[in-house]
Parts: structure tokens; sequence; C-alpha cells
């Protein structure tokens, strides 16, 4: 065999490789997006592989070969929802808006996507408690470092907002982890007493503005 020949079989062989690599991560992230869409209709436990791997058009055993079970699926779900909230948090941040606008922005869009995800959640049902504890476990490793990722991109927006003479002086990574349990308060109040919540505008008025009346003298 030639050092051309040679060469050619390598460059060969890597195509096929990297065409192979670009089809697995396809599907996986088809199987992903699918299962994502499945688990908000139906809700965690009432989902089977069987509905998924259905609905991404995958055979199930093709299904195995990427999650082994409907636990690992779920947890790449979940990885996928932190992801995509660094990154329109990063976008946000990057955008001319005063501090404030930028965190009623953040507001917003979190509670609109998580409300219309609601059911894909097995911490907001009451079956199954142990097979719950046993994801919540197995989220903690997975969601607390984009978390901190989170707190760090707000508490950048509230020094922004403190040097703009817009907030008062805050711990900027205090007023962050308050604005985040705000926002996880709008969703719970969405979920449970949906009558009496609309969106984000009364939680971000009672984080900006307080709920002692303002003294006039």
């Amino acid at each position: 065999m030639t050092d051309q020949s040679v060469i050619n079989e390598y460059w060969l062989k890597e195509s096929k490789d990297h065409t192979m690599r670009k089809k697995n991560k396809d599907i996986r992230e088809r199987v992903i997006n699918t299962a994502v869409k499945i688990f908000a209709k139906t809700g965690y436990f009432r989902t089977t592989m069987e509905d998924i791997a259905h609905a991404a058009h995958v055979a199930k055993g093709t299904l195995y070969l990427y999650f082994k079970d409907k636990e690992s699926l779920y947890l790449a779900t979940l990885e996928k929802h932190f992801d995509r909230a660094v990154t329109v948090l990063t976008e946000i941040e990057t955008t001319e808006r005063s501090a404030e606008e930028k965190m009623r922005c953040i507001a917003e869009q979190f509670i609109n996507y998580m409300t219309g995800l609601k059911d894909a959640y097995p911490v907001f049902t009451f079956e199954n408690l142990h097979t719950t504890g046993r994801i919540m476990k197995k989220m903690r490793p997975l969601v607390m470092p984009r978390i901190k990722q989170m707190t760090e991109i707000i508490s950048r927006i509230v020094e922004e907002g403190i040097a703009r003479g817009e907030f008062i002086d805050i711990e900027p990574r205090i007023a962050a982890f308050y604005f985040l349990s705000t926002i996880r308060t709008a969703f719970f109040g969405e979920c449970f007493m949906s009558e009496i919540f609309s969106g984000s505008d009364a939680v971000m008025k009672m984080f900006f503005k307080g709920l002692k009346k303002k003294e006039v003298y």
C-alpha cells in the first residue's frame, strides 16, 4: 500500500466517523426534544419509553443505545432546560436595557416557559414519591452548577442596577437568589392558584416595590 493510499484510507475513515458522530448527535437531540414534549403533555410517570420512541421515529432498541432508562432520559431533558436558561440569561444580560427591564424580561420568559412544561416535572405531583426522591437526588449534580451560573449572571445585572442608581445598595448575590426564588413562587402560583396568578407582573411588583406601604411626608 502506497503512502497516498494510506492517507486516502485515513481520511475516508475520518469522514465516515464524523458522519456517524453527527448522526448519533442528531438522533440524541431528536429524542431529547421529543421527550420534552411528551413529558410536558403526558407527565413523567404516565410516559413510557415506547411513547417516546414512537414519537421520535426510532426503534425502542435504538432509544436504549442512547439512554439506559426513562430516568436518564428525563435528566437529559432537565439538563437541556437549564442549559437553555443559562443561554437566555446571557443573551438578555447583553441587551441595551435597564437592569430592571432585564430582570422583568427574564421573569416573564422563565415563567411562561416553565408554566408550559409544568406537567413534565414529577416534583409537582403526589404520585410515586420514592421515585421522585431518587430523581431529585440525581438532579442535584446537574442542576446546581447551572443554578450557580444563573445566579452569577443575575448578580451582575443587579450590580449594574446598583451602579446606575436603579437599585438600593445590597449584596447582589442575595438579590439574585431572592429573584430566582420569586420566579419560582410565580411558577407555583400558576400551577396551584392560577385564578390569582397571571404572568409575572404581580410578583415582580412585589419584588421591586416590596409589601410595606411607603410613607408620604
